[in-house]
Parts: structure tokens; sequence; C-alpha cells
């Protein structure tokens, strides 16, 4: 066989390589784009599940502070005295324990 011969058929197998490389990475540059686009739509996700999740927190921490306030309140004046009594024991204590 003739070598003239086989140029063009070399030639047409280059062709078709050069071809399938310029494919090959038009899909690589588009498959990181669809990787990126993933990687946002992800944080964007967990973004907005953990600002639910502060949100519902806060509002439990509100209702529970609310809680204790209203106990405590309610203590309070049922046994004015005691209360006053505790207080100053409880501030005898921090100015003990500030001074040493």
């Amino acid at each position: 066989m003739d070598t003239k011969d086989l140029e063009p058929h070399n030639q047409k197998e280059v062709e078709a390589a050069k071809n399938d490389l310029q494919a090959a990475k038009t899909l690589a540059k588009e498959a990181g784009a669809n990787i990126k686009n993933a990687a946002s739509m992800g944080v964007d996700i967990f973004k907005d599940e953990a600002s639910r999740r502060a949100h519902a927190m806060k509002e439990d921490a509100q209702a529970r502070s609310l809680d204790y306030r209203n106990t405590i309140e309610g203590r309070i004046r049922e046994e004015p005295i005691k209360a006053v009594a505790i207080a100053l024991g409880v501030g005898a204590f921090l100015g003990l324990v500030m001074r040493k």
C-alpha cells in the first residue's frame, strides 16, 4: 500500500480526534459549571435550614425565659420576705467572693 493513500485517512483520524477533544473540553466545562451550581444550591439549602433552626431556637428560648420570669415573679409575690432574704444572702456571698 502506498503511503500517499494513508495520508487522507490519517488526516481524517486527526480531525476526528481534534473534534473529540474539543467536545470533551466542552463537556468538562459544562460539568464544572453543573458542580458549581449544585454546590451553590447545597449551600443555599444548608443556609436556609440553619436559619430556620436558629429562628426556632430563638423563639423557644424566648418562651422559656418568659415562663421562668413569670414563675419567679409569682414566687416573689407569694413570699416577698423570703425573696428579699435570698437576694441579700446571694449579694453578701458574692460580695465576699469578689473581695478575695
